[in-house]
């Protein structure tokens, strides 16, 4: 897992598309930004945003190599006390999204986790992917960090429109994939980023 550590300023408030405040006990303490465009791309994000303060942020995240990564993160800013970031997709159904999560440091433990959208493409065809917590035939792995898919059975992980068809619904279980937990960095949507 490759994660940039870096002393540049977060960007202002109009920069971030979401961001959300821990304690040092990593509860949710503060949510804001602009949700509204991963709703407007045909996202599932249902998120009832006032339910979220005072709740555990780990609570919210699928898959256990997804919540050791998170909490690699966290931990790397609070050690470094610096800024770190990490590119990472957080494809809608019907768009692939380039996204920045940057996690900052703040007095007593307190740290400020947010997400900026680097690039969008529309996908060929609306993707569900539902997730679920047991892996099997017919359903996949899908990587937390890069999006692609490992289906039961075979070892290739790959871009999720090269397996699902259009109208098709696919259950995943999250994790994180071996490419991205051993560093190599999720690529550009359009080979290259849109920033």
């Amino acid at each position: 897992m490759t994660i940039d550590a870096t002393s540049t300023a977060l960007p202002d408030e109009g920069e971030r598309d979401v961001f959300y405040r821990l304690d040092a006990s990593d509860r949710i303490v503060e949510v804001g930004g602009n949700w509204r465009p991963f709703t407007d791309m045909g996202g599932t994000v249902s998120l009832y945003l006032e339910r979220l303060i005072g709740s555990n942020i780990f609570d919210h995240v699928s898959g256990h190599f997804t919540r050791v990564f998170l909490r690699k993160f966290i931990a790397a800013s609070r050690g470094l006390g610096a800024q770190t970031r990490v590119l990472c997709r957080c494809d809608s159904p019907s768009h692939k999204v380039l996204t920045e999560m940057r996690a900052e440091p703040g007095e007593n433990g307190e740290m400020l986790i947010s997400h900026r959208t680097i690039d969008t493409a529309p996908l060929p065809f609306e993707i569900n992917l539902l997730p679920t917590t047991s892996y099997g035939a017919g359903r996949a792995l899908r990587c937390s960090m890069c999006n692609r898919l490992r289906m039961s059975g075979c070892d290739a992980w790959k871009e999720p429109e090269t397996i699902v068809t259009g109208n098709q619904a696919i259950f995943v279980v999250h994790t994180v994939c071996p490419d991205c937990r051993h560093g190599v960095k999720v690529q550009p949507i359009r080979g290259r980023s849109g920033s």
